[in-house]
């Protein structure tokens, strides 16, 4: 039984308690995505208990190889796709289907707000700061060396609040794609960066219209960390 199956444990322990929607894909993998907020307000926890126990049960990250079926047609494959080009810049040598969403294999996916929204505009934000607290306290949410809060304005880090740097244990550095109208944030530890041991990179919510650029600079930019920092 390995150290991040027990931390995932706890983590989804402490979510069931709270009513929190837990998260999805590999537990043991080296990335986090944490998108906005789930859009299905039907049967969370069932969705809870499934997603674990395919977790905990599949930690290779494999619970989810149909999934590009199952979004498909529910019309979610937006978001996943951006995902998914992530995924596909940071591994560009794993073995992949064309046309086939299995981001997960490589990640696992979370949100920041509990309150179930369709669209995030009028989402109830109420649980994000308990949220933030969960995740400073997770064992298993820092113990991802690469952290994406693809959320937006859902977590700040300007002025006296410092959302991302008090919740991660980083400090901003620089901005990824300084002379694009889509852009992200680069965080990490420490003064340097081939010493880090986490990187964070905040950027809009990865929905509708997105730049191919801002998706392969945000992979180029973990693949370069993880290679320097982690032995990709």
């Amino acid at each position: 039984m390995t150290d991040r199956y027990l931390l995932f444990k706890e983590f989804a322990q402490e979510c069931s308690n709270s009513d929190f929607y837990i998260g999805q894909g590999n537990p043991n993998s080296m990335i986090l995505f944490v998108g906005c907020e789930p859009n299905n307000t039907n049967e969370l926890k069932v969705i809870n208990n499934r997603h674990t126990f395919e977790c905990l049960n599949e930690l290779n990250g494999k619970s989810y190889k149909d999934l590009w079926q199952i979004r498909s047609k529910k019309g979610e494959g937006c978001t996943w796709s951006k995902y998914q080009k992530i995924i596909d810049t940071v591994y560009p040598k794993r073995k992949h289907i064309a046309g086939k969403l299995d981001f997960e294999e490589m990640a696992f996916c979370t949100e920041l707000n509990n309150v179930c929204a369709r669209h995030s505009a009028y989402a109830k934000k109420d649980t994000i700061g308990t949220k933030l607290e969960l995740f400073k306290e997770s064992k298993f949410i820092q113990s991802f060396p690469v952290v994406v809060l693809a959320c937006g304005s859902y977590i700040v880090n300007q002025g006296s609040n410092r959302q991302i740097d008090n919740t991660f244990g980083v400090s901003f550095h620089k901005v990824g794609l300084p002379d694009s109208t889509q852009n992200y944030w680069i965080h990490y530890d420490g003064l340097d960066y081939d010493k880090s041991n986490k990187l964070v990179i905040h950027t809009r919510q990865l929905s509708g219209p997105i730049n191919n650029e801002l998706l392969f600079s945000i992979g180029n930019s973990i693949k370069s960390f993880l290679e320097l920092n982690c032995d990709l």
